[in-house]
């Protein structure tokens, strides 16, 4: 489509495996081999523009109102903006839903559950009628050893954060901090995940539950709800032969929800990329409602521009939620290449399994580990 329009530019396309990605544009870059554009998260461009990788995109984003102003909302684009300057361009919206088997659901007088407490009194009926409640993934998988574990601990641990009027500070957003607040609100959450685990929530083999075995065990009716990516929408339909309905996990009653826990996936320009202004001209013809209209169809994902409607009215839901983001992203506003987040989720899983009273150690090990991690990185 962008050729049609500009038959002198030439394209050469690099698909690497998505595990790899920052590795890779790390080492091309370094190598002076740096693309003219490369995909790349926006809630990790920070240790990229740290170090002048990332081309400055806000004097093309002002000069062009309309592009600037075509986003779902100004929080989407501050996901990839650093101390006020854009590095990242949205492309498609990244978060945890419950996908839920609506027949299920229906034929046992369930309603979509609104609160904390409504999902646990449903869970809790389920186990009573010999329904397992949760599908979820528990074996790593690349970059997502128990991802799904993890995400879950992240939206319970969003509600502490809430309550303890972290979400406007760095303490939350940056996850660096040791305050006693951050580090009770993952404490609860792993407990509260803990919980869940002895009361049969989430079967007997959620551990050993890759993220395509605990897709398989939802869509063959094994397990009555799936927590998975807004992005695995077209696998799951295609999969699941009942109706499909989707909510985020909840928070409690006494503290409803303001934000979505979620991730940018989109593009920057490499900074000794040799190509710029086309460079920047292609990104603004990968957001345009075009472009952005026919990923919605062809791929089910949520894009992130104004004005582009869904066919799918899970897709119209994920979409509006996505317009309530801010202040919770930059989630991994400088995001540190290490084993700590991995050494992390292990452990999590392990002390579901082994069922002990950890977690405050667990909370402790990764922030110890983090911080050196940090400081080895700065002093690079």
């Amino acid at each position: 489509m962008y050729v049609a329009k500009h038959p002198d530019v030439e394209f050469k396309i690099d698909i690497v495996p998505w595990d790899q990605c920052q590795k890779i544009l790390q080492t091309r870059i370094a190598a002076g081999e740096a693309p003219d554009v490369s995909y790349y998260w926006g809630n990790r461009i920070q240790h990229l523009t740290n170090v002048g990788e990332a081309h400055d995109l806000t004097p093309y984003l002002d000069a062009d109102p309309a592009w600037k102003n075509s986003f779902l909302s100004e929080a989407v684009l501050n996901i990839g903006t650093r101390q006020g300057r854009v590095y990242d361009i949205p492309f498609r919206g990244s978060a945890v839903f419950i996908y839920y088997n609506k027949d299920l659901f229906d034929q046992n007088g369930y309603r979509e559950p609104v609160t904390r407490e409504e999902l646990e009194a449903i869970m809790a009926d389920m186990v009573s009628k010999g329904i397992i409640p949760f599908a979820i993934m528990g074996k790593g998988d690349g970059m997502l050893p128990a991802a799904q574990f993890n995400d879950m601990r992240d939206a319970l641990a969003l509600e502490e954060a809430v309550k303890a009027g972290l979400v406007s500070r760095t303490e939350w957003i940056n996850k660096r901090d040791d305050s006693q607040a951050y580090i009770d609100s993952e404490i609860t959450a792993i407990r509260k995940i803990q919980d869940w685990w002895n009361k049969g929530y989430f079967g007997k083999n959620a551990a050993a539950l890759g993220r395509e075995d605990a897709q398989a065990t939802f869509a063959e009716g094994r397990g009555a709800m799936l927590l998975a990516n807004n992005n695995e929408l077209k696998m799951i339909k295609e999969q699941a032969n009942f109706n499909l309905g989707a909510f985020p996990i909840p928070f409690s009653a006494a503290t409803q929800p303001t934000q979505l826990l979620c991730w940018v996936d989109g593009f920057f320009v490499p900074e000794k990329g040799k190509n710029h202004d086309i460079a920047v001209d292609f990104l603004k013809h990968l957001t345009s409602p075009e472009v952005q209209g026919l990923w919605a169809r062809e791929a089910n994902s949520i894009v992130l521009t104004k004005g582009v409607s869904f066919s799918d009215p899970l897709q119209t839901k994920f979409a509006k939620t996505f317009e309530n983001i801010a202040p919770v992203i930059p989630m991994a506003n400088d995001w540190i290449e290490g084993d700590s987040h991995t050494v992390f989720q292990q452990q999590m899983i392990e002390l579901l399994v082994r069922n002990t009273d950890n977690a405050a150690q667990v909370v402790d090990n990764y922030i110890k580990a983090r911080a050196v991690e940090v400081k080895n990185t700065l002093s690079r």
